[in-house]
């Protein structure tokens, strides 16, 4: 249940933060800081607590179009220094894009409804539930559906890195923009969902 969940997660884990948030057994776990090329390392927080937690029985599932999922807060170096105004703004130019892209490709004109299939399905496992936030010196992403499978979220931290890439030291121009939707598409065509 949630409330072993949580103990385990205190007991295991330092930096860890555990909060009753989404669905019928709602907890949301915050890992601390990480380099993305850590971040799927064996022995990391996010490998142990697939290992641990979420292949058991006691995590429930949810639909994909709840308001709960996986959530990424980026920093780099540059937005550390400066702030993350650029990469909030060039992401979510390019979410906005995806977003269009894919209402436009369903016979509704609203992707939302629809269970698979479109360039935001593919790439974040769902339609998304928010956009990118910026919160100072790091943007926090709330796109990705929430998922049990460690190939999953492997997938989701590779279209987190082809997200970004780029976006945070200057204004996207348009052709970044385009060049940047032409690399996400091609990577969409890869989507193990």
């Amino acid at each position: 249940n949630m409330h072993s969940i949580r103990q385990y997660l205190l007991n295991n884990f330092e930096f860890v933060t555990a909060d009753r948030e989404g669905g019928l057994y709602p907890i949301e776990a915050t890992f601390p800081p990480c380099e993305m090329g850590k971040l799927l390392a064996k022995n990391s927080y996010i490998s142990r607590y697939y290992a641990d937690v979420l292949t058991t029985d006691q995590v429930v599932a949810h639909a994909s179009n709840a308001l709960v999922g996986t959530h990424f807060n980026i920093s780099t170096p540059y937005t550390r220094r400066v702030n993350a105004g650029n990469l909030a703004d060039n992401s979510n130019a390019l979410i906005n894009r995806l977003l269009a892209e894919s209402n436009a490709a369903t016979p509704s004109g609203n992707a939302r409804h629809s269970a698979t299939g479109t360039l935001v399905h593919k790439l974040f496992g769902r339609y998304p539930y928010g956009v990118a936030y910026s919160h100072g010196k790091f943007v926090e992403y709330k796109l990705f559906n929430s998922t049990r499978n460690p190939e999953h979220f492997a997938w989701y931290a590779r279209v987190m890195k082809a997200l970004i890439k780029g976006a945070d030291e200057r204004r996207f121009t348009e052709a970044d923009t385009a060049s940047r939707m032409a690399a996400l598409r091609r990577l969409a065509a890869k989507s193990p969902s």
